[in-house]
Formats: structure tokens, sequence, C-alpha cells
């Protein structure tokens, strides 16, 4: 990304502000609000004004829509005109400033608005408005200077309100200092750290582009080897002869191979919901496996169990969790969660909540790894996912269960089977790691040269202004 050229000491001085420390001798250090025309919250628009279309011109932006390195303008709310006229004051311009003030999460999110199409657009109470003096202030150099690490620990210093109703005022916005250079200055500045950024982000992209191939590669792989596609040949893959393989006897599923076997899973499995209990009665007693717990974990231990609940013996007895015993998620917002599973894999005593269902096996057909990856399969999730039911949730039940099908060889195969996918799996995941942990250190590297460069410690006077393109 080529070499970098810093300030020499002599040419700092302390900024008289924590968490700033040093900064050029000629920058300045205002408050916002004397470089602003106007700092302000959103409103809180009455969306029962005129009749609602999807198609319509005006929209409403929210934290939702908004974050450091994008903001999502296609996607924000539709609102109707009167709406919009309603809250004509919020109107939003280019080169605004928007910033999350309301809500764990959401504040400091910022982001400078700058759209060309022909949509109308305002914002809500959530976001805080920093309209800048042109004259004095690049809007997209304040905004870097909100992203720098100095920016991030002034605004976790203004937060206010209890867990769940944190607020950033707008009030503390308009007080904040920061490092100002002359306007020529911050241009040279926007213009260095939007290259050098594009660059992080571009390199960030393909590593990121390189996990998701990664795990697309996982899935497949496992799907084609736990359905028969392919076989384990002397610790490889090698795709079945026709041969080999027979009729399933189920039009969609089709060929299978020989000595295979093809079973809806109601005569694999006994299924059962698991306890519900009163508010009062989670916190103590006996661990138990919630929703969470199933949709993160295809093999699941006692250690990873974090919630307990106190129920009585009998209840106990019901709702008890086994080695090798196949929990469902049966509730979600999404389809795409609908029947996760997970495998419990350990002999210490658990119950299963009641948004979960508790498979176990009537006459132990299969082998606990086989288990793990055979109802994570692509074959597998898409006959779950197509009996979600319900409009607001999702949800599928016992019956539904019952008609999905599973093939499976006999044990010998099963154990081959998962002993090459187990060992294939540790392969992909090191890869994966190894790549999210350069991309971990590619963000933190770009955080520390956006900090450095607001800040004035990254000297920019031999730096040319490079025009888009060149």
């Amino acid at each position: 990304m080529g070499k970098i050229k810093y300030r020499a000491t002599d040419e700092l001085k302390y900024s008289g502000v924590e968490w700033l420390g040093e900064i050029p001798k000629k920058w300045g250090i205002p408050k916002i609000k004397y470089n602003s025309i106007k700092i302000t919250q959103g409103p809180n628009p009455n969306y029962d004004l005129g009749i609602s279309d999807e198609n319509s011109k005006y929209k409403v932006l929210k934290t939702k829509d908004v974050y450091d390195d994008v903001i999502y303008y296609n996607s924000a709310d539709s609102i109707t005109f009167y709406t919009y006229k309603g809250c004509i004051k919020a109107k939003l311009k280019n080169d605004d400033i928007l910033i999350g003030i309301v809500g764990k999460g959401s504040i400091g999110k910022v982001n400078v608005f700058k759209y060309k199409g022909g949509l109308q657009f305002i914002f809500t109470r959530a976001l805080g408005l920093i309209r800048v003096n042109r004259n004095s202030i690049n809007p997209y150099f304040l905004n870097y200077v909100f992203r720098s690490n100095y920016g991030k620990e002034i605004i976790n210093f203004g937060i206010i309100g209890s867990t769940g109703q944190e607020v950033l005022q707008t009030a503390f916005i308009s007080d904040i200092k920061f490092p100002m250079p002359k306007i020529s200055e911050q241009n040279i500045l926007c213009n260095f750290l939007d290259i050098k950024i594009a660059q992080f982000d571009f390199i960030i992209s393909k590593k990121e582009q390189l996990i998701q191939k990664l795990e697309e590669a996982k899935k497949s792989l496992i799907s084609e080897v736990v359905t028969g596609k392919l076989k384990i040949v002397d610790g490889d893959t090698v795709k079945r002869q026709p041969g080999e393989m027979k009729e399933s006897g189920i039009e969609w599923i089709g060929l299978i191979p020989r000595g295979w076997a093809v079973k809806k899973l109601g005569y694999l499995l006994n299924f059962k919901n698991g306890v519900n209990a009163d508010a009062g009665q989670y916190g103590n007693g006996i661990k138990f496996i919630n929703v969470k717990e199933v949709i993160d974990n295809d093999i699941l231990t006692y250690q990873q169990i974090p919630n307990k609940v106190k129920i009585s013996k009998q209840k106990i007895a019901e709702n008890i969790v086994v080695n090798g015993d196949v929990l469902f998620n049966r509730t979600s917002e999404t389809a795409e969660e609908i029947g996760m599973t997970t495998v419990y894999k350990d002999c210490e005593r658990v119950v299963f909540g009641g948004f979960v269902i508790r498979g176990r096996e009537i006459k132990n057909d299969l082998i606990l790894n086989f288990k793990r990856y055979c109802f994570n399969s692509i074959e597998v999730r898409k006959q779950l996912i197509s009996y979600a039911s319900g409009s607001i949730r999702k949800n599928i039940g016992q019956g539904n269960l019952k008609n999905v099908y599973l093939t499976f060889p006999e044990k010998s195969e099963q154990e081959l089977i998962t002993n090459y996918l187990i060992d294939k799996e540790r392969e992909l995941i090191n890869i994966i790691k190894k790549s999210q942990l350069q991309i971990q250190r590619l963000r933190q590297a770009k955080q520390s040269l956006i900090s450095e460069a607001v800040t004035g410690k990254i000297d920019l006077k031999d730096w040319g202004i490079i025009e888009e393109g060149e």
C-alpha cells in the first residue's frame, strides 16, 4: 500500500483533549458547533398520513440503514408524501452527516448523506444530523474523525441512559472538540484516506469472498458424501458409478447407493417437545438447551449450555437429554432457521426447552457423528425448510419432522464417512480461521490509519490529490 511518512515530534503539540493526544502545531481544536450550520435530532414521523405506497419517491432513513461504510438508500422504508411533508424540516441534503444517537449498537454509526437519484429523504429521531459550514469543514473529514479511535472514545463517553435506553444527545455532539487543519489540508487528507481505505476494503472483500467459498465448499462436500453421491476410497472422495446405484423409491430423491436405506424420520426417531416453565424458575437448577444452542452448534456439550431451569424430578425425567439425542429448533422468525439441529455429545444430565424438539433414536441406526452431518446436509435442510409454516413466526412440528426422508448406509460406512469429514472439515476451518484473523488485523490497521491521519500524525505535504479513476 506504499510507505507512509509520519510527522516529526517537534511538529506536534499536546491538544489538551483527553484521548486525542498530540496534533500538529498549526491545527486548531474547535467545537463542532462553531463550524456547523445545523446540529439536530430527527423527528418522530407520523406514518399514518396518507396511503402507503412501496413505490413512493419519499423515504425515511433509520439507524438500520446507516453504517460507517454504507448507507442503504434503496432499501430504506417508503413513506407517503403527507408523512414527508409533515417532517419537511428533516429533509436531507447532500453532505449532511448522519450519526446514530439512540440505542446500543446504533449509537456512533456515522456516514455522509450523498444521493444522486430521484428519491427524497427524511431521517428519524434515532439519528442526529450535522450540517457543516463547507467553507471551513469538509464533511468527509469530520466523518473520518467520528470513525477514528478518538471519535469512538468521545462518543462512548457521551452516552447517557440505562441499558436498553442509551442516548447520545445532540448538545453533547455540538460541544465535541475535534482536530481541525485548513480546509485545503482536509481535502488532501480525505483523498488520501478514501484511496487507502478502498485498498483495505478491496483486500478484506477478497478474503471474505474466500471464506464464503470455503463455507459453501464445506456444505457441498458434506452433502455429497452423506447422501452417497461420493464415496470414500483410500482417504479420498470418488464419484460413484451408475452400477453402484439403485432407485430410492422416492421420485425426487432418485438414485441412492446400493446397500443404503431411505427412511422417514418417524421410523428412526421418537420426537418430544421440550419443557416450559414460569419466568421465576429460570436461573437455577438443571441446565437446559434453548434455541440459541441448537442454532449455534452442530455438536453440543454440557459446557456450552449456559442456562438453567428449576423443575420437578418428574419433568426432568420426561425431558432429559442423553448422549446422541438430536435437538431440532421448532420456531423462528425466518424459515432458514427452522429445523436447525444439534446433537448432544455428553453424559451430564440436561433438559431441553419448549422451543426445541428432541429426537431420540428408536433402533440405533445412526452413529453420533453421522447425525451431526446428515441432519445439516443440503437435502435434509431443504425438506425441513419446506415444512416451515406461519406468517409472523415460522414453525415446524413433530408431524412434519416424521415425514422428512433420510438416506444412510450401514454403520461401518457411516464411520468411514464421518472420519473423513472430520479431517476435511478441520482443514477447511483452519484456513477459514486464518483468513478471519487476517481480516481482523486488516481492520485494525485500517482503524489505526484513520486515527493517525485525522490527528495529523501522518505527513501528507507531498501527497497530491488523486482524482477518481487515476
